[in-house]
């Protein structure tokens, strides 16, 4: 039997095998073991691990390679990804793992209490560029940008009011501009940003917010600055997610 099983509400959904400091804990018979620990019918664990003391390995039973390995020395730094797989939330539900990590949150947890610095200090978050815009409502808009940060992309979201679109709106050509202002006449109310466009924020941490999903924490936008047109094409949205205009058709449709 393994020598660590981790709990979730009365559910077995982890192992973890020690070893001693000299065995690996990849490409060795070592997590054929323990793999055959985590499919044992008393167990049946979506998530198992070795751990040498040095190393922390992680294997999902749908794959071969560990997806994840952080050295002992390295846990304090990357912390935001050992919790990714190990939080109650990730074992019990590890489709999760593939959403992107709240950058709020995280900023929260990780770089505000280290700092003394939360809510009610000014931040400026440099070289931004938001995936999506929507409309909450007439006073308030919410963009989604990636922020890199400690080598791990985060997700970020941006809460500002409706005026601070004329903050963006002049640096973007004419075609652009006037695609990405009549994007938020008439349902759906979210836009997909696929030309780019690049900007710094001076925002205030905001308060937690608990989504379909997960809890995470918005920026509250004081003023967007810097703003320029960059126009590299993105990715499109992915099908199957909420009904979305995209700002290239757009403009595409207002040219013709």
């Amino acid at each position: 039997m393994p020598d660590y099983t981790l709990f979730v509400d009365d559910r077995a959904l982890c192992v973890i095998d020690a070893k001693a400091p000299w065995e690996p804990v990849t490409g060795s018979t070592h997590v054929e073991q323990a793999y055959s620990y985590a499919i044992h019918p008393e167990i049946r664990a979506h998530t198992y691990g070795l751990h040498n003391g040095r190393e922390l390995a992680l294997y999902s039973i749908y794959g071969r390679e560990p997806v994840l390995r952080v050295p002992l020395a390295e846990t304090d730094t990357r912390w935001a990804e050992v919790e990714r797989f190990l939080s109650p939330t990730s074992l019990a539900e590890p489709f999760r793992r593939e959403f992107e990590p709240d950058f709020g949150l995280h900023y929260t947890t990780i770089v505000g209490e280290s700092q003394n610095r939360l809510h009610g200090d000014r931040y400026k978050i440099k070289d931004l560029a938001f995936i999506t815009i929507s409309k909450i409502n007439e006073s308030c808009f919410t963009g989604a940008a990636r922020v890199l940060h400690g080598g791990r992309e985060f997700l970020a979201s941006f809460d500002f009011p409706p005026h601070l679109l004329w903050q963006i709106a002049p640096a973007l050509d004419d075609l652009t501009r006037r695609a990405f202002l009549s994007a938020f006449s008439s349902a759906p109310w979210n836009l997909a940003l696929d030309i780019e466009f690049r900007f710094d924020a001076v925002v205030l941490l905001g308060q937690p917010v608990q989504g379909e999903h997960d809890e995470f924490v918005p920026f509250n936008v004081i003023r967007f600055e810097n703003v320029r047109m960059i126009g590299t094409i993105l990715d499109r949205p992915p099908a199957g997610g909420p009904p979305m205009r995209v700002l290239s058709d757009l403009i595409r449709s207002s040219s013709t």
